[in-house]
């Protein structure tokens, strides 16, 4: 699953369950205090929520079962019929994403799939592509953000290593937290622009380039990215 959109793998997945059905195999499932119920509803392949949320459903389905005490039966019995509740209240809302997704889709796309460069330097860049049309009978027309951000390196606190680190793994570090800061940046930057063709702005007021804003202390947040003033 990208920040934004749905995979194809994950929307055929999704496409293919019925909610009602899946209920009543939950249901089965703790009857039988077995998954095999669930078997062949490619729950895995619905995305990450919904991944973990079977993952910890079998999780608690294997605990109800080894319980032996009727104390730790209703307590694992509680347990796993809230997993249970939580899986198909996940599959409930990515299918709900999945509606939204192709409703939307007919008027906007944003692609984030963002390029990741093959090193990092002290200036982030990255391009957010995306498409509008007014009507579904109108061209799409294209267009692309670049984003830019100089990396101010946060002052170290705390006990100094015994050891100085050696240049390498200094180097590795260095590009570990600049990757950091340029995932959270890009992820940030694709939501940004969904939310601005979302909320009906125009699109033909995105500007091309923003450099990335920081708080009163130069560090970055949550609205680093947003490349819009909320004043009218």
């Amino acid at each position: 699953m990208g920040i934004i959109n749905l995979t194809a793998e994950e929307q055929n997945a999704l496409s293919r369950l019925d909610a009602a059905e899946l209920r009543k195999r939950i249901d089965q499932a703790l009857n039988d205090e077995q998954a095999n119920p669930l078997n062949g509803l490619s729950l895995s392949a619905c995305g990450p929520y919904v991944a973990q949320e079977y993952s910890y459903f079998q999780r608690d389905l294997s605990a109800y079962r080894q319980a032996k005490s009727g104390r730790k039966r209703e307590e694992t019995g509680d347990r796993v019929r809230r997993s249970g509740y939580r899986l198909s209240h996940a599959v409930d809302q990515m299918q709900h994403r999945m509606e939204t997704e192709a409703a939307e889709g007919q008027f906007f796309h944003v692609d984030d799939q963002v390029m990741q460069p093959l090193s990092f330097s002290d200036r982030l860049r990255f391009v957010v592509h995306y498409r509008w049309r007014t009507t579904t009978d109108d061209a799409w027309v294209g267009g692309s953000i670049e984003f830019t951000h100089t990396v101010r390196p946060r002052p170290a606190y705390g006990v100094p290593p015994k050891r100085k680190p050696s240049a390498a793994k200094l180097r590795e570090q260095e590009q570990n937290d600049r990757y950091d800061a340029w995932k959270s940046l890009s992820d940030g930057a694709c939501q940004h622009v969904r939310d601005y063709l979302r909320a009906g702005k125009d699109p033909a007021a995105i500007p091309t380039s923003f450099a990335i804003k920081t708080d009163g202390q130069g560090y970055l947040n949550n609205f680093s990215t947003r490349f819009w003033s909320e004043e009218p």
